[in-house]
């Protein structure tokens, strides 16, 4: 190993890379390896690849191997209504089962896909309970090591077994003359409003907390520790209206609402009341019928996850990979040892690594850049996992995280993209299904300020990386 490390420190040395990131290196530490795949034996540039850093979201790599490993490829999950009871005319006697089973695609068009089925089935009432379960996951919804400021961001909804529209809503915010107007569809989820009209309220400076809005004419902070919780700060007098993406706190509350909602849209009358069970129901006789909303295929789901960086889906994902794999409630802990169960089998384990929350979202998740260069050199490597390569963001991907930074780059770039407060990373290969395929990996943990420092010279890396 320290033969390795010394190898790697003379070419590092050789790099002009060295020269580029150098300014990086004041403020951050910062590890980069960068390997020949048709040799890749011995890293073409190695540095300070053995130290543990936040990886940020290129965590969402290992996340993919273990999904692609652990989960149905067609059918990843499954949501689905079940009856129990009898039917006459119009009426159905008995109770439903309504399992979102952990489905991070669930939506309002699923549900009104279940209940317009279940309206074509010529039922107008229920005389019964319709039963939300909650038996894939433990009660810990939120991921391990969240920073509690985040709690109602939508890039950090409840992980549960119940998922609807990404457990996530928008609020609106109107300035009508002068005066502050709000639309907050979660009625469940109360918010007050402290904000003041300013004639100014733009910063432009680098925050050194979490706001939900900041700058651009807005300056807003919001406390989900305390109750009623309180939307206060400035808003500029010329700022007209803004949108907010907010974290739905109880998903099954969430859900409720809108199934009453669909039931009545669907004219469909309910006699008993909606409950919810982590207790897996019994084996239960005159299933009447079964609706099944479809989820979207694991590469489906996969190429979201990794195009679009969605924590959702990633946090999703790790956890039933645990709950299909052991047949039981998961917990956090359960999802962390089976991911790295599946990651030894491919060799690609670290016994001192941190993999919390398969997203990349805890500031508890400790990797190496080895051990990420390892992995995208094993799925290139794997049939079974090669597949995943054209899964990353890339030039062609529309909206994609590297869709614009990419643009003056040519030759072919597939790429997951991370970022937090401090945390820069950015890992994946360079023409991979060309002649002079690389893999690469770099990660920066330094001060507030490292991502725009990264920014303004990712693309002359990028190049260099090309060049080598």
């Amino acid at each position: 190993m320290l033969l390795i490390s010394l190898t790697s420190t003379v070419l590092a040395e050789s790099s002009p890379l060295l020269n580029t990131i150098a300014p990086l290196q004041k403020t951050a530490t910062v590890a980069f390896v960068v390997t020949d795949l048709k040799k890749p034996a011995h890293p073409l540039l190695s540095l300070n690849e053995s130290i543990y850093l936040q990886p940020a979201s290129t965590m969402k790599i290992l996340t993919s191997i273990i999904a692609t490993d652990s989960l149905n490829h067609q059918m990843p999950f499954k949501t689905q209504l079940t009856g129990y009871g009898k039917q006459e005319k119009n009426q159905f006697s008995g109770n439903i089962v309504f399992e979102v089973g952990a489905n991070p695609a669930f939506d309002d068009n699923g549900l009104d896909h279940l209940i317009s089925t279940l309206k074509q089935k010529n039922i107008d009432t229920i005389n019964g309970d319709i039963i939300m379960t909650k038996t894939h996951f433990d009660s810990v919804e939120r991921i391990p090591g969240l920073v509690w400021d985040e709690l109602d961001e939508c890039y950090a909804t409840a992980v549960s077994d119940i998922s609807f529209n990404s457990n996530c809503f928008i609020a609106t915010f109107n300035n009508v003359d002068g005066k502050i107007h709000m639309d907050w569809p979660q009625k469940n989820q109360p918010v007050k409003l402290d904000i003041q009209l300013a004639d100014d309220c733009h910063d432009s400076s680098a925050a050194n907390t979490h706001f939900p809005a900041y700058g651009y004419g807005i300056h807003l902070r919001q406390n989900p520790l305390k109750k009623p919780e309180t939307l206060r700060g400035c808003w500029s007098k010329d700022l007209n209206h803004i949108q907010l993406k907010r974290s739905v706190h109880q998903p099954e509350s969430a859900l409720k609402a809108a199934l009453v909602s669909s039931l009545r849209a669907h004219n469909i009358t309910l006699s008993g009341k909606i409950t919810e069970t982590s207790v897996k129901p019994k084996a239960l006789r005159n299933i009447s019928w079964q609706i099944r909303e479809k989820s979207p295929d694991l590469y489906q789901l996969i190429t979201k996850m990794l195009q679009k960086s969605d924590n959702h889906i990633a946090a999703h994902l790790f956890k039933e990979s645990a709950y299909q794999s052991q047949k039981r409630r998961a917990s956090w802990e359960d999802a962390q040892a089976h991911g790295q169960h599946i990651l030894q089998q491919y060799k690609l384990d670290d016994d001192e690594a941190s993999i919390v929350d398969g997203a990349g979202l805890s500031r508890n998740n400790r990797i190496t850049a080895n051990q990420l260069q390892s992995t995208l050199i094993k799925i290139y490597q794997t049939p079974k996992l090669k597949k995943l390569i054209k899964a990353f963001a890339h030039q062609d991907a529309i909206d994609s995280t590297l869709a614009k930074r990419l643009e003056a780059i040519d030759t072919p770039v597939y790429a997951k993209t991370g970022n937090l407060k401090g945390v820069m990373s950015l890992a994946g290969y360079i023409d991979p299904f060309g002649k002079h395929p690389k893999a690469f990996t770099i990660i920066i943990n330094g001060n507030k300020s490292v991502g725009n420092e990264y920014m303004e010279l990712e693309r002359t890396i990028l190049q260099q990386i090309i060049d080598m």
